[in-house]
């Protein structure tokens, strides 16, 4: 096989106490491939992205998962001054959709962009604290009118559920819990298994409406939305 390069994604980056030379190579690929019963292949010109030992699914767990919701987290309390986060690659290597000739993996940390990107809000909301529970991850949003409240909350303990109590200055109609998980961290999807995914479950309402209150799985990324 022969690979002609077309583009060198280099980024090389000099933080002094943090140095990063990085090289993405993108090119075309061309030559003949013989499979184990003989088959022979031509090809020609394929464009492609090589794969390299990033590229394997079982690496990409729900600790990877509860990591990036930390990090998405971060970004949304100090939106004030980030004004841009990256993600990348999105696709193959360390992306969180794994391509294949039959189909597509959706490794976990999909499933989080997707949770966000689906329940979140365009507003910040900065009432939001964070309490004594270390091992809580928070962030709020709302929408334009605060009809609809969404709180992203990470429970970080691999092992413990962790209980949330929410108070509201409203009563409110309806409240879902909305979650990432697998069984346990070192839960993965790959070809052939999926063990990562979304569900969702009905909050049962207080008395007076105006607290929420639920459990939430170990090591497990939720978004609890408040109508």
């Amino acid at each position: 096989m022969d690979f002609v390069p077309v583009l060198d994604g280099a980024v090389n980056l000099d933080f002094k106490v943090i140095v990063s030379d990085q090289h993405q190579v993108f090119g075309r690929m061309s030559g003949t491939a013989i499979l184990d019963d003989g088959t022979r292949i031509d090809i020609q010109d394929v464009y492609l992205i090589p794969r390299d030992e990033n590229d394997i699914n079982e690496q990409y767990t729900m600790a990877d998962a509860v990591f990036s919701a930390c990090f998405l987290n971060m970004c949304i309390r100090n939106s004030g001054i980030v004004g841009m986060a990256a993600f990348s690659p999105a696709v193959n290597t360390r992306g969180m959709i794994y391509t294949y000739r039959e189909g597509l993996v959706l490794r976990p940390v999909y499933h989080v962009f997707r949770l966000y990107n689906l329940m979140l809000d365009r507003h910040i909301d900065t009432w939001v604290k964070e309490g004594a529970d270390e091992m809580l991850d928070v962030a709020a949003t709302s929408d334009e009118n605060s009809s609809r409240i969404s709180i992203a909350v990470v429970n970080k303990d691999p092992d413990r559920e962790r209980q949330i109590c929410i108070g509201m200055d409203r009563k409110y109609s309806r409240a879902q819990l909305h979650t990432v998980n697998g069984t346990d961290a070192d839960s993965c999807n790959t070809v052939g298994k999926s063990e990562v995914g979304i569900h969702t479950k009905e909050i049962q309402s207080a008395p007076d409406n105006q607290m929420v209150t639920t459990v939430l799985e170990p090591h497990s990324v939720n978004v609890i939305t408040i109508l």
